[in-house]
């Protein structure tokens, strides 16, 4: 079950594996990793309220 509200959010850094070890250290847990390339492009966790949050170092398309 999820909590009622928004179960996705997402930010884009300049440093996703540094931002990503920060949040896990405050409680953050893993979810899953992109590899782009050879490197380390989108990583997600989940919030400690469940909350899926995603890290990428690319924008993400506007459909625009």
């Amino acid at each position: 079950d999820r909590p009622e509200g928004f179960a996705h959010i997402g930010f884009q850094t300049d440093d996703v594996k540094a931002t990503h070890d920060a949040a896990l250290a405050a409680g953050g847990k893993p979810r899953q990793q992109q590899e782009l390339e050879g490197r380390i492009s989108d990583l997600e966790m989940y919030d400690p309220c469940g909350v899926i949050v995603e890290l990428s170092q690319k924008p993400w398309p506007t459909g625009a």
